[in-house]
């Protein structure tokens, strides 16, 4: 799948400093504040990255709530269907841990960080497992290695500017190398991207209005697997409706399913 392996990142212990990925001190910028922001965001507590935010409105538990409830399927159809429609609940109120390892592994260097002390030093809260080389700072963008000492992992990140409207990441691990990128428009519209070169692709797009569109396609042994794609209404509704088509390619043939909720 087209992610770091995360496991590599929590080895690391990063978790437990999640926060310093967020530049604390910095001014929210305006196209953060224009964004989709989490239900709770508090600019006091930093800078947030490019994130799927819809899925963490209240919208979404009562849509969950609502499925919890039916108990009257009776037939093998249409307990079938409340699993499907359960799954990709499931699935969609998932989806904002696709950015969660840019805060992972930007946590020991940012615009914040580089400023007090250049990054100096950071590699030591890897533990022995990887090294921070190469920060530079040019005409405010930074850029710096995370290299692995114990395997061949190298995560290669730029930030654009301290508001995080625009990373690049390119990480190659095992002969793979995958490449992620995530931006924020000036109307606050945000952007991620990540490609393969196994041929695994996902991308996202988040209006203001915490509505969007998400598109999921995954590879086995070179060939399309499955793919998997969202459209959702404004999440900030409580009439937001969630339309999904999930696809699966076997033997050459292409079987699809779609729902609403």
């Amino acid at each position: 799948m087209n992610k770091p392996k995360m496991r590599y990142l929590l080895s690391m212990g990063l978790i437990g400093i999640i926060g310093c990925s967020l530049n604390a001190t910095a001014e929210v910028g305006d196209r953060v504040l224009k964004s989709c922001l989490a239900p709770d965001f508090d600019p006091a507590d930093g800078v947030p990255f490019v994130s799927l935010d819809s899925p963490l409105y209240p919208v979404m538990e009562k849509k969950v709530d609502r499925l919890a409830s039916q108990d009257n399927a009776t037939s093998m159809e249409a307990i079938g269907a409340q699993m499907g429609e359960a799954r990709m609940m499931t699935l969609f109120a998932s989806l904002p841990m696709n950015g969660i390892f840019f805060a992972l592994a930007t946590a020991m260097c940012d615009h914040d960080l580089y400023t007090q002390n250049g990054c100096e030093g950071m590699s030591m809260a890897f533990g022995g497992k990887a090294t921070l080389e190469d920060v530079t700072m040019d005409d405010g963008q930074l850029s710096y290695v995370l290299r692995g000492l114990k395997d061949d992992l190298v995560a290669r990140v730029v930030i654009g500017d301290s508001d995080y409207n625009n990373v690049t990441m390119s990480v190659t691990e095992d002969g793979e190398r995958t490449d992620y990128e995530l931006t924020r428009d000036a109307d606050g519209t945000e952007h991620y991207r990540a490609e393969s070169s196994s041929g695994d692709a996902t991308q996202f797009l988040e209006r203001p209005d915490c509505s969007g569109t998400f598109a999921q396609r995954n590879t086995r042994d070179g060939s399309l697997d499955s793919t998997v794609d969202f459209e959702w209404t404004p999440a900030k509704s409580d009439a937001m409706s969630i339309q999904w088509t999930e696809c699966r390619y076997e033997d050459g043939e292409k079987t699809c399913s779609s729902g609403e909720f």
